[in-house]
């Protein structure tokens, strides 16, 4: 079967249409980045920044499902093993986060209201070390008043002896009268390694896990410690065991429920000013934040200053219409000066020269003298 040239010019044809059709269109195509750094977050917002969606690795540390599972099964397990009374470690932990968030978006938001005001516009060097300063009196001012009011409650609780809801500090028993009930309660302060809860609110001892036939210890949780209050005790804990898959294995819920939590460890090799070894305490005292960023746009600044004007003053030398206009304007002066200065001296010097010529010279009146004539040929007159 022939192909005519009628037929090569139409396949031709077609071919060539189909290739500019398939070039021209668009087609929507999806590019995965493994791991990304900022810097290629920021270079593909700017290109992206409709399309681009980064998930988050890490969401929650505690989650609602955690605290579910073990509530429901560490609710008859020893009262001095850690998992009997984590969830009200983990409870705590969610309190400081909420209560230390809630406080920085609080002043936050009074911090915005602040306005910043100059008459002239302020240099770049200066505002930046002015909105400096600003941002770490609220940083310090932040965090002061934040622990300042967390050790007020601090104080205030172990100054009232309020008791420990987890019965952690305190333990009660009634005592029978002849296998009779004698309807009194004691209460009796709990003894942590030779330090009694009655006497300082800071006694504490390592966490552990104990069998349930036998109470006897077989497991040491890293880091966490069990004291007369959990929030004394857990300001004195780590958060090493969480960077363990083992400690996190052992802890974590293991009963036959349908839903399945596999808890990731905190990587150990992130940059962190907070160490697997850093007590909570230290942690909170930064307000449990790892870095403050701020940024200072002064073109922003700038835009709203809005000047009218830009005036200044530099020291140059004069341009050389500047200078004849200069000599011009002091020859004239001076011409004008000298005229009048030389016509008054002139007339006051030929006045005076005309004084000098004119000379008076006093007539002597003529007297009658008497003459004698002396005869020298007499000798008597010699």
């Amino acid at each position: 079967m022939r192909v005519t040239s009628d037929e090569r010019y139409l396949l031709f044809i077609g071919m060539l249409n189909l290739i500019l059709y398939t070039s021209s269109i668009k087609i929507n195509q999806t590019t995965h980045i493994q791991n990304p750094s900022i810097e290629d977050y920021t270079e593909l917002y700017s290109k992206y920044s409709e399309r681009l969606t980064c998930p988050c690795n890490k969401i929650d540390f505690i989650n609602e499902i955690w605290l579910k599972l073990m509530y429901s099964q560490f609710t008859n397990i020893y009262r001095d093993d850690f998992r009997s009374y984590s969830i009200y470690i983990f409870q705590g932990i969610i309190f400081l986060c909420e209560s230390i968030d809630k406080t920085i978006l609080e002043n936050l938001k009074n911090f915005y209201f602040n306005e910043y005001i100059s008459v002239v516009v302020t240099s770049t060097d200066l505002f930046k070390s002015q909105i400096d300063s600003l941002v770490n009196q609220f940083i310090s001012s932040i965090m002061n008043t934040f622990l300042q009011s967390f050790q007020l409650i601090r104080s205030t609780t172990y100054a009232n002896a309020l008791g420990s809801a987890a019965l952690t500090d305190h333990y009660y028993w009634e005592p029978s009268i002849a296998g009779y009930s004698a309807d009194i309660i004691f209460t009796e302060s709990i003894v942590r390694n030779g330090c009694s809860c009655g006497m300082i609110n800071t006694c504490i001892e390592a966490s552990v896990l104990y069998r349930n036939n036998d109470h006897t210890k077989y497991y040491q949780v890293p880091g966490m410690f069990l004291g007369c209050y959990i929030l004394e005790a857990l300001l004195q804990s780590t958060f090493e065991c969480f960077y363990d898959e083992t400690c996190i294995n052992m802890i974590k819920p293991t009963n036959n429920s349908s839903i399945i939590i596999n808890p990731i460890p905190l990587n150990a090799s992130l940059d962190s000013q907070y160490l697997p070894y850093t007590t909570l305490e230290i942690i909170l005292n930064q307000l449990m934040i790892e870095k403050w960023n701020w940024s200072i746009l002064y073109e922003l600044y700038f835009i709203e200053c809005q000047p009218n004007e830009c005036r200044y003053t530099y020291e140059t030398r004069n341009d050389a219409i500047y200078i004849i206009t200069t000599v011009i304007g002091l020859l004239g002066g001076l011409v004008t000066a000298l005229k009048f200065v030389i016509s008054k001296f002139c007339i006051r010097l030929l006045i005076s020269i005309q004084k000098r010529k004119v000379k008076v010279v006093p007539i002597v009146p003529l007297q009658t003298a008497n003459i004698s004539f002396i005869d020298q040929s007499n000798p008597q007159n010699l």
